[in-house]
Order: C-alpha cells, then structure tokens, then sequence
C-alpha cells in the first residue's frame, strides 16, 4: 500500500506551504502557545485586582482622598492668586470643601472613605485635632501664602500624614504608615 502525502495547499503561486491542520495524519486539536499565554496574563490581572480590593481597600481609599486634598489645596492656591481673593479649604471629619469669599462652594467637595478620622496638626503645634464640630477653616491667601499644615488622614490601620507648607499649598511631605 502507498503511503498518503498530506494535501499542500497554496496561496502564493507555484511554491507550497504547510500542510493544514485538517491533513495531517493523526493532528489534534490543541491551543497555541499565543492563546495560553494570553489566559494566563487574564487570569493574572483578575487576580491582582481582587487582592487589590479585597487587602488593599483602606489603603487604596485613604491614598485616593490623600491626592482629592492635595488637589484641592492645590485649587484653593491657584484660584486665590488668579481672582486676588481668599479661598477657604473647610475640612470637617466626614468631607472637604473649597469655599469662595461669598460662602459658596467651589466645585464638588471630597468625601473622605467611611469609617476614616481626619486630624489637623497647626505649625508649633505638638498634636493632631479633630476637625470639630464645625471644621476646620484653612485660609488660602491671594499672595500664596496659607497656614502650613499637617493632615492626617486613619482608617483602620493605615495612616496618610501630609505636610503643607506655607508657599502655595505645596505638599511638603508625605508619611504613609500600615500597622498590619
């Protein structure tokens, strides 16, 4: 009996190429080497996102609320040197807000993650306050002088403490600590 060569089909003229997978004696199905590599970088990204979520929430919120009020100090600055009025940041335990001159708000105000203290250390002062009853008023000046500050920002065990100097609110430190 003479033995069967597989069918070569061509695409491009006179010269052959592989054989398909259909015409090969005894081929089986499989996955390429592309379609495995492409799972796993799947399944590995979906698992980095739910350790992320499941161990890494407080820490991700409080970082999250760290930048709102660095950009929000950041605003006050700008828009009290650009209008050549003050701008007050009002921090309360729950929230944050940029007030206009008027009382008025500027823009939405940041809501700090549930279950997070928010402290205010004054400079030359030793310990860390609780905004209060009725907030704190950080006054931004259109010169781009404001009150040099430190906010601390806990939920659970993980800690934000961010230094604003007196220049812009310019962030001059930033100490993030995890008691786990």
């Amino acid at each position: 009996m003479a033995k069967r060569k597989p069918k070569m089909t061509s695409g491009t003229g006179s010269r052959g190429c592989l054989p398909t997978r259909e015409s090969r004696p005894g081929a089986v199905a499989a996955f390429t080497l592309l379609e495995i590599l492409t799972a796993l970088l799947v399944i590995g990204i979906m698992t980095g996102v739910a350790v992320g979520l499941i161990f890494g929430g407080d820490a991700f919120q409080l970082t999250h609320a760290r930048d709102d009020l660095v950009g929000m100090a950041r605003r006050a600055a700008r828009v009290a040197a650009e209008e050549g009025r003050d701008y007050t940041v009002h921090l309360k335990e729950k929230k944050c807000v940029l007030k206009a001159p008027d009382g008025t708000f500027l823009g939405d105000p940041i809501s700090f993650p549930e279950g997070a203290r928010v402290s205010v250390r004054q400079f030359g002062s030793k310990k860390f306050q609780p905004p209060g009853r009725d907030g704190f008023l950080w006054p931004f000046r259109p010169s781009g002088l404001s009150i040099p500050l430190t906010v601390r920002l806990q939920k659970g065990a993980n800690v934000w403490e961010v230094d604003f100097g007196p220049l812009v609110g310019s962030v001059v430190e930033t100490r993030s600590t995890s008691y786990r």
